[in-house]
């Protein structure tokens, strides 16, 4: 309570302010400003504070007092004791039409009240006002959802992770520009005629176009990207992964194809226009069935609660069709790499600076073992909120069958070139022939041409209507 009082008589005394506190406990100490301003000299400002901490009134809300603690070093010291304060909670909701005070669609009702503490343990409860109905949460449930203490985990793709990936890309992408500087620069020499350069640069463009599907992958919300332009990098990584393998495996087909009907009719010229049908059938099936993909129903980025309770997420491309149009395409790129190995195997005995059997039955077979392993790993990663290790399975897929096949083709090429191995096997000699590859006119050995039955019949002196001769063997 306070007020003003005047001292001394007459009309010529002094105003003083005062504070009294009415304490129920009778055996309370004095109020100290009481007692100071009474005197007319208080001490200091801590003289207030302490009167302050020392009061106990009932208010409209009940009983108030201070000093949550008794030590005064700590903060609490100066707080208002929880178990006199009540707690209310305002409800905020949507309503059905606008409300006809103020004409908003949002209306507050008071729906709870907490005294004598805080509910966790000291004795207070939360009471429900029935007038204003229960507590509705937004989902306009009355039951309340589970507390969070710490923020939902996101599962972006670590920094790190990111890094590794986009080096492994730009590796990949130098073994490509490595390998297309070999070829442009050695373009005359008689082991690049004979690997044919427009095949070799297909494939070399293949590779690149598969390595930019790592790229597409790299990046999510994390990164600054909106949910248009992740949804766009989505729906482009179809598009790369299945044209880039359809470009090498249709490359290496058609160019073992045309050396394989070369040395059947060495006197025939064979030119790209025979060569090149199966590669363009598969390729312009892929781009129809990638068309349809990107029109009905493509990969979009979609981010969405995989724990209820914690509320984490996960980003990932998604499309209610994948099954529909990923059959298809797998099939085609199925058949490019069986139609390449059935060729390889065909021109095994050809030398391998015509056909690269080899290598290729080297690439197949690991590039066939790591698709075996690793899709599996894929698909049960993708379901699962293990980002960085989903994306580094498919940056690994994507990597090896491109890295692989540059590095097969062209490192036996370039140890050949780099060397002087081409000029020790142009001095080696050996029974030639012609061999015309689109106006190409090699005139090189045909050593191993044939299998050794086939040599072993031609050391009878036997020979074929067309012209050709082989080495028998004692060469």
């Amino acid at each position: 309570k306070g007020g003003k009082r005047k001292q001394g008589g007459g009309g010529g005394g002094r105003e003083l302010n005062y504070l009294h506190a009415e304490n129920k406990d009778e055996k309370s100490e004095p109020n100290i400003l009481h007692r100071h301003l009474q005197k007319g000299k208080p001490k200091s400002i801590n003289a207030l504070l302490d009167s302050i901490l020392s009061t106990t009134f009932e208010g409209s809300t009940g009983t108030l007092a201070w000093r949550e603690t008794k030590n005064a070093n700590r903060g609490a010291y100066k707080n208002r004791r929880r178990n006199t304060i009540t707690f209310g909670v305002t409800n905020v909701r949507k309503l059905s039409e606008p409300d006809p005070d103020t004409g908003l669609m949002h209306g507050s009702y008071f729906t709870h009240i907490l005294q004598g503490g805080s509910a966790a343990g000291s004795g207070g409860e939360w009471k429900a006002l029935v007038d204003d109905g229960l507590f509705l949460y937004s989902g306009g449930e009355t039951n309340a959802p589970i507390l969070l203490k710490n923020r939902p985990d996101r599962n972006y793709l670590s920094t790190g992770v990111r890094a590794f990936g986009l080096s492994m890309m730009s590796l990949s992408f130098l073994f490509c520009l490595a390998s297309f500087v070999l070829v442009i620069f050695n373009r005359k020499s008689g082991t690049m005629k004979a690997g044919q350069p427009i095949f070799l640069g297909l494939l070399i463009f293949g590779a690149m176009t598969m390595t930019f599907a790592m790229l597409t992958q790299s990046f999510d919300e994390n990164s600054g990207w909106s949910e248009d332009q992740l949804s766009a990098a989505c729906a482009a990584t179809p598009w790369l992964v299945s044209v880039g393998y359809l470009l090498i495996y249709c490359a290496l087909f058609s160019k073992l194809w045309r050396i394989n009907r070369v040395m059947q009719f060495s006197k025939r010229k064979v030119e790209i226009k025979h060569v090149i049908g199966p590669f363009a059938v598969m390729v312009i099936a892929a781009l129809a069935i990638l068309t349809a993909w990107t029109i009905d129903d493509p990969f979009k980025w979609d981010r969405s609660v995989i724990n209820d309770e914690t509320g984490e997420t996960a980003g990932k491309c998604e499309s209610g069709k994948t099954v529909e149009y990923m059959v298809p395409l797998a099939i085609l790129m199925a058949l490019s790499t069986v139609m390449t190995a059935v060729m390889a195997w065909k021109t095994k005995d050809i030398n391998d600076k015509y056909s690269e059997s080899k290598w290729i039955f080297y690439t197949i077979a690991m590039q066939v073992q790591m698709l075996i392993v690793g899709l599996p790993v894929v698909t049960i990663l993708q379901d699962d909120s293990s980002t960085d290790a989903s994306y580094l399975m498919r940056v690994m897929l994507i990597w090896t069958v491109a890295v692989s096949t540059i590095l097969l083709i062209f490192v036996p090429k370039a140890v050949v070139i780099v060397g002087g191995g081409e000029k020790r096997k142009d001095r080696s000699g050996g029974l030639g022939g012609t061999i015309r590859i689109s106006g190409l006119n090699l005139q090189s050995p045909l050593t191993s041409v044939v299998s050794r039955s086939t040599k072993s019949s031609r050391a009878k002196g036997d020979s074929f209507k067309n012209g050709d001769h082989f080495e028998d063997d004692n060469a």
